[in-house]
């Protein structure tokens, strides 16, 4: 076994070395395995960028706290729909579950220690003068900001000729279902909620489909009439899921279900919790409310715990 050399750069310190000259080009010569970490490193710094600019007034503390968030995230492994190189990668074996934790594992480890390095060494570095000691990004870095999505994962996304307006990874099926949260003939507020939790309820597989849209509406005291039918079918269902698309783009919310705070992505539950530092629990969820409360109304008497 051989032990890394820690005095020499490693291909993390490589990729933040390459990223400001190499986010010129849109061609690279690839002569390795190692050349292939380095762009989806570079894909990573300029998909974290683009985050640090959207979010506009984040702190280092902010940065790092968002981004290691972001970076533990479940992500797309080369193979995987989604994955932006999978022109050039080659990833694990079909069925082989060891070789893709492993490539987990590796990617993770480099996606938080570039996170770590990013922010601490040059996006919000002290001996910076653009950072003001710190306190805001640096406008060098900023500069080179590459709006390019290095794990983005939509399961749906904008397709004006699809018979939804929208391709969804499961079909039209998914799509059609996914008119129902939207449905303006199923009120918002509690009963809203209800249809949903129905849906969600049941045999998932049948999501999207009449027959269970109709008995989730009777279980919250609605008739499935033929106006919310012709609303799923037409053009204002349509248009509404192409809104709710949209919105969700803007949030950066990429997977069901994701629990926002002030537009702020907290945690993710996609078949377990995940990427929740705050942690999941109810009691988890309120401190936070409460703190975004406070945060919002500096001043103001705060949010008690049982308001």
């Amino acid at each position: 076994t051989h032990t890394a050399d820690t005095a020499q750069p490693d291909i993390i310190d490589e990729s933040l070395a390459l990223f400001r000259p190499n986010s010129l080009f849109r061609n690279f010569e690839i002569k390795g395995p190692a050349d292939r970490v380095l762009i989806y490193l570079i894909l990573f710094i300029g998909d974290c960028l683009g985050k640090i600019a959207q979010a506009r007034t984040w702190t280092a503390q902010d940065a790092l706290k968002h981004l290691t968030t972001h970076a533990l995230a479940h992500f797309a492994l080369p193979g995987e729909p989604g994955f932006p190189l999978n022109q050039v990668f080659q990833g694990p074996a079909a069925g082989d579950r060891v070789g893709a934790d492993a490539l987990r594992a590796y990617l993770v480890h480099a996606r938080q220690e570039t996170v770590l390095r990013l922010v601490e060494q040059h996006v919000y570095n002290k001996q910076d003068e653009s950072t003001e000691g710190g306190a805001r990004p640096s406008k060098w870095w900023m500069a080179f900001q590459v709006r390019l999505r290095a794990d983005a994962r939509r399961s749906r996304s904008e397709n004006a000729s699809a018979p939804y307006g929208a391709t969804c990874m499961h079909g039209e099926q998914e799509c059609r279902g996914n008119t129902s949260p939207v449905r303006p003939g199923i009120d918002t507020g509690t009963r809203h909620t209800q249809f949903v939790q129905c849906m969600n309820y049941g045999d998932t597989t049948k999501i999207g489909s009449e027959a269970a849209a109709k008995q989730c509406a009777r279980v919250v005291g609605r008739e499935w009439t033929e106006q919310i039918a012709s609303c799923v079918e037409g053009k204002q269902g349509r248009s509404l899921l192409v809104e709710s698309l949209r919105r969700a783009e803007r949030l950066d919310v990429e997977r069901s279900c994701t629990v926002l705070i002030e537009g702020e992505q907290v945690c993710v539950h996609d078949g377990s919790w995940k990427s929740c530092p705050g942690g999941h629990e109810v009691r988890d969820f309120a401190r936070e409310v409460r703190e975004a409360w406070d945060k919002v109304n500096r001043g103001e008497s705060r949010l008690d715990d049982d308001e």
